[in-house]
């Protein structure tokens, strides 16, 4: 795994002399160039190889019929990788349509791809560049400007990224408030400003039910308002009231709801394993004296492992809103 140890100092660049001993530098009889280098775990580059896992996540949810869709992206994110020094970097590094395409036709081959299909000629290929353009998280982009007949792209990671965000928040409306008022959520999340009656109408949904639904959630800070006043006194009767959604307001209180629910799902952790200690430490000692008591053991164990797992979900969701 490249990039998950990083190198501190400046022994990594000694002479060969010096690290043989010949050159009676400061290292000292003996030693090594890798006795003076102080090394770190890359934390930056997990961060990185994560979220690479669940951008291709979502390309193969978006396309889950196409291998090659998936494939165009991974190789991106590959070329991109070794050039990359933030977590939270905003596109991946371009690469041109001949040398992607190459590398794509490369890639299909290693995976063993051509026992079952053939490699994808060019046009198949400028095909699915025009639909990763055109996708809904507008996942690749065309470098404006780049030569026609050898375009340069991009993969958007921000925009994935916020696409994953949007569909947790919808998750969260969903879960805490119903299918109906999720709706409502994911209608402005993709149309922005839209006034109670748009919202209804859009949502299926009647007058009074929208407008109650869109007042939870204000109250809850998922959704604001926006005043537009016709005239410059104000006046509530002549003035237009458009619903939005703040993204950083809703990641906040989504990272409070998550916060919330790990914090739980510890404490539930901690009382599940502390009702019954005294198996495990009768365990470790080869102590436990009847099949009723493994089968107990069994059952907790069974149970920490579903909260473990839970537990391990959250905080890949946690790094949604928090990292990247």
């Amino acid at each position: 795994m490249d990039g998950v140890f990083e190198e501190e100092g400046e022994g990594g660049h000694a002479e060969e002399e010096g690290v043989l001993g010949g050159g009676g530098g400061g290292i000292g009889a003996g030693a090594t160039v890798l006795d003076s280098v102080l090394w770190k775990l890359g934390f930056d580059k997990f961060h990185r190889d994560f979220r690479n896992l669940a951008l291709l996540g979502l390309v193969q949810d978006r396309f889950p019929k196409s291998k090659l869709a998936y494939l165009v992206v991974k190789v991106m994110l590959d070329n991109s990788s070794p050039t990359e020094r933030k977590v939270d970097e905003q596109v991946s590094a371009s690469i041109s349509a001949r040398d992607l395409f190459d590398k794509l036709c490369e890639a299909w081959q290693t995976n063993n791809l051509t026992k079952n299909k053939a490699v994808p000629d060019w046009r198949r290929f400028v095909s699915w560049m025009s639909a990763l353009c055109t996708d809904l998280t507008s996942m690749v982009s065309k470098i404006p400007g780049s030569d026609t007949q050898n375009p340069r792209y991009v993969v958007n990671m921000a925009k994935m990224v916020q696409y994953i965000r949007g569909n947790l928040v919808k998750c969260t409306a969903r879960d805490r408030y119903g299918k109906e008022t999720a709706r409502i959520m994911e209608i402005l999340l993709q149309n922005k400003y839209l006034d109670q009656q748009q919202v209804g109408e859009m949502a299926m949904i009647p007058p009074s039910d929208a407008r109650e639904r869109l007042y939870r959630l204000v109250r809850d800070r998922m959704v604001s308002v926006q005043e537009v006043p016709k005239r410059a006194d104000r006046n509530p009767n002549t003035t237009f009231y458009l619903w939005t959604i703040k993204h950083d307001q809703v990641a906040q209180v989504v990272l409070e709801s998550l916060y919330k629910a790990m914090l739980n799902m510890r404490l539930r952790r901690k009382f599940v394993y502390s009702n019954d200690k005294a198996l495990f430490i009768h365990d470790a000692a080869a102590r436990l004296s009847n099949d009723a008591e493994r089968e107990r053991l069994d059952q907790v164990r069974r149970s920490l492992d579903r909260l473990d797992t839970a537990l391990l979900r959250l905080d890949e969701n946690l790094m949604f809103f928090n990292t990247f």
